[in-house]
Parts: C-alpha cells; sequence; structure tokens
C-alpha cells in the first residue's frame, strides 16, 4: 500500500466552506484517453497530466458517489478541469453514517481530491512539499448528528469546492501551509453520475502531474475508505 496516509491526513485539516456556485459552460479542448501505462509511485498509485483520461475498477469499501470508474481532465490554458465518472449520486443526504472508529468531527466526512504538481517534478507520492496546489471537493454531515429531526439536504447543496495553494516554508504541511485561492466551481449531472471539479492553477501546463483520488473519512481504514487511480 502506498503512503496513502500522509496524504489522506491532510484531507483532516480542512475546515467545511462556503459552497461555490455550479461551474459554467464554456468551450473546451476534449481530453486525451491515457493507456495505464504512465509511471506508478509504489506500483499503485498512477500520476496523470493535465488532458488525459484514464479508466478505473470498482473499488470495494466506499460508497458509490466516491467509486469512480472513469477519470478525465481537461486543460483550457490555465483552467483545470478534472470530471469524475461515478457509480452513483444520491440527490442527498436526511444523517450521518456513524464513524466505526473515532469521530473526526472537525473535518468534512467525504472527499474528492486532486493534488496539482505544477512542476511535473514529483518523484515520492507521499510527499506533500511535491505539489503546489489541491483542487478539493467535500462534504460535512456533522449537521445532522446535532440537528432533530435532521432536514434533508440535496447533494449540491452540502458540496464544498476549494482550490488551495500550498505555502512552501515549513517542513511539514499544517494549516499555516495552506492558502485558500479562488476560482473554484463544480458541475454536478445526476444523469451521467458526474462530478466535475474546476479551478484555475497559475502556470500549469500538459507536463503537470496530478494525483486523483476519493476519501471516505467515516470509514478511512488501510484498505477501505478511498478509491485512486490504480495502475
Amino acid at each position: 500500500m502506498f503512503r496513502f496516509v500522509l496524504t489522506s491526513g491532510l484531507v483532516l485539516l480542512i475546515a467545511a466552506c462556503v459552497p461555490i456556485p455550479p461551474l459554467e459552460t464554456q468551450a473546451v479542448l476534449e481530453p486525451e484517453t491515457m493507456e495505464q501505462s504512465a509511471d506508478c509511485f509504489y506500483n499503485e498509485l498512477l500520476h496523470i497530466s493535465p488532458g488525459e483520461s484514464v479508466d478505473d475498477g470498482p473499488t470495494a469499501g466506499v460508497p458509490d458517489f466516491l467509486d469512480f470508474h472513469r477519470i478525465e481532465t481537461v486543460l483550457d490554458g490555465e483552467n483545470l478541469k478534472v470530471v469524475f465518472y461515478l457509480e452513483g449520486i444520491p440527490e442527498g443526504f436526511t444523517e450521518s453514517p456513524p464513524a466505526k472508529e473515532a469521530s473526526h468531527e472537525s473535518s468534512d466526512d467525504y472527499f474528492w481530491i486532486v493534488m496539482i504538481d505544477v512542476e511535473g517534478t514529483t518523484k515520492d507520492a507521499g510527499d506533500i512539499q511535491q505539489f503546489e496546489y489541491m483542487l478539493s471537493g467535500s462534504i460535512s454531515l456533522k449537521q445532522f448528528r446535532t440537528e432533530s429531526p435532521p432536514e434533508n439536504k440535496r447533494f449540491e447543496e452540502l458540496l464544498n469546492i476549494i482550490l488551495f495553494r500550498f505555502v512552501h516554508d515549513k517542513e511539514e504541511v499544517v494549516d499555516a501551509s495552506l492558502r485558500e485561492t479562488g476560482n473554484a466551481k463544480f458541475e454536478l449531472a445526476y444523469e451521467s453520475n458526474s462530478l466535475t471539479l474546476s479551478g484555475n492553477v497559475p502556470g500549469i501546463t500538459t507536463d503537470s502531474r496530478l494525483q486523483i483520488y476519493t476519501v471516505d473519512v467515516l470509514d478511512l481504514g488501510e484498505e477501505t475508505g478511498h478509491d485512486f487511480v490504480s495502475c
């Protein structure tokens, strides 16, 4: 297993944020499907470049809305667009499933994450310092643990989208190492079970590298609770 715990630990630092409006339709370049023969981290995690796309098999241990079977990426100038084709998307939530172990009340519960290495020099999947940006979608269900009875919330009402810039002036990544930047949006399509994250990333090119994965914090274990593009 690759050093997922190091990277996934970062998501526990992210607080709930203000929802961003849906992505506006715009002309973009068509993605190019990539064969799964690129370099892999620890023979498991596949990185892809902006403009490439890849298929992924089913993953046990995660909800349908975190289990993706295809990732498409499009780069239009410095605007990165990442499409998660998911097994299913619920219309909404009315309650939160209990965590099997510790409760992470300070964190969101579900994440769709795109780690961005603008310079394209990443050699270690577990080294956060090699990434410049993180485009993140997240959902928090902790409100359902306090409301009685809980109010039904639509999926898109709960979804928060943020583009973070890492500040590499510290030996380790902590809260102070993250800076939120603007221009991050999402688009949700129930008919295709797709979630699209989009953000303007300064300096990004087709030579940059992306790490893409999802996280279920409520059920995060050594072998479960996440999906990633595998080799």
